[in-house]
């Protein structure tokens, strides 16, 4: 792994990371919930800070973060025209199994936008 001061990834991604390494079990709970009720086949966790209403919140009501979670799918992104509808065939086949990773896309205002796939172990 690189160090964090070598690492060409946005600053507001590594605290993201922190939160999905400490809390990855739950969030697989939720993506195998959505996956078994067919509700998607393409869940996405949103991380925000308060700049997004899409999805359903699922940030744990004792939580100490700086993040907002919203589960959503790349059904609704796309509907929304968060996912361009010409690119959402890219986005489907780039997909990763989201029983091994979560879909992550990470909303930091003045930051920008990720999407990442982090493996939940």
């Amino acid at each position: 792994m690189f160090k964090e001061e070598e690492d060409d990834r946005p600053e507001y991604l590594f605290s993201v990371e922190q939160y999905l390494k400490s809390n990855a079990s739950y969030l697989k709970e939720c993506a195998l919930a959505v996956l078994e009720d067919q509700v998607t086949n393409f869940p996405v966790f949103i991380f925000h800070k308060g700049e997004v209403t899409w999805g359903e919140n699922i940030t744990p009501d004792a939580e100490d973060t700086e993040w907002f979670i919203h589960l959503s799918t790349a059904e609704e992104l796309i509907k929304r025209g968060i996912i361009e509808l010409e690119k959402a065939k890219l986005f489907v086949a780039g997909y990763k199994n989201p029983r091994q990773f979560a879909c992550v896309l990470a909303v930091a205002k003045e930051q920008g936008v990720s999407f990442i796939f982090y493996p939940y172990s």
